[in-house]
């Protein structure tokens, strides 16, 4: 089944740019995005968290460049992980997008926070994020938006979280989400560290007293600084 989302004959998506190289759309979705990161805290501030507010977010973070941004994909897709061994997650199948979305985000609300300590908060906050990362419910941009979706989350309901440590991190937040997505076989201690490093530890990244200060080159055997972004492919 050819991809509606690109340019026929390419894995490049289709773009407001027109842009067909690559790396120069790479280059261009970054500068656009890292503006609307900037503001999408205040954007997501005294909002309702709900599925419609997650496409929302998608649709302020990707809307200056993709036509689809703010709607769920309506393809299968897969993507190599170095960090797997060139595998893929089994990302949720398109057609269950919406059911499953509502369902994680109605027991994430259920979720008692202010009753948990903080290591129960931090294990709890983990699985959830991992079970809403494994939709990937968009065509592109799922890390960003539902990174900034969650966090935001958590602030909503007044639990302190290092947000820089997740900017300053991104590679390694990434590949522990991979990690604690390979059904049956879930690896949370990766993304559990910096959760909880994160909720413990409110320093800017730079500042960080060196004897807290948690080592994320690597997951495994696996060094994270060698991740390079790779593109989604369909299923056929």
């Amino acid at each position: 089944m050819p991809d509606p989302y690109t340019y026929p004959g390419t894995n490049i998506l289709i773009n407001k740019f027109d842009i067909r190289d690559g790396q120069l759309l790479t280059e261009k979705e970054n500068d656009l995005v890292y503006i609307n990161l900037v503001t999408a805290e205040q954007y997501l501030s005294g909002k309702e968290f709900t599925v419609d507010l997650l496409k929302k977010l998608h649709y302020y973070l990707f809307g200056d460049i993709y036509e689809w941004a703010g709607q769920f994909r309506t393809i299968n897709i897969r993507k190599a992980e170095r960090v797997l061994d060139g595998m893929s997650v089994e990302y949720t199948d398109y057609t269950l997008l919406e059911k499953e979305t509502a369902r994680i985000i109605a027991a994430l609300q259920n979720i008692e926070w202010e009753h948990l300590e903080t290591e129960d908060c931090a294990d709890t906050f983990t699985k959830c994020f991992a079970e809403l990362w494994k939709l990937h419910p968009f065509r592109e941009g799922n890390t960003r938006t539902i990174t900034t979706f969650m966090l935001s989350f958590l602030g909503s309901k007044n639990i302190d979280i290092n947000v820089a440590l997740f900017s300053e991190y991104s590679s390694y937040v990434r590949d522990s989400l991979v990690m604690a997505s390979i059904q049956p076989y879930q690896e949370y201690q990766h993304l559990y560290k910096i959760i909880l490093d994160a909720m413990t530890n409110h320093a800017e990244p730079e500042r960080m007293d060196n004897s807290k200060r948690q080592d994320y080159s690597h997951i495994n055997d696996y060094d994270v600084k060698e991740y390079h972004y790779e593109l989604f492919e369909t299923e056929e």
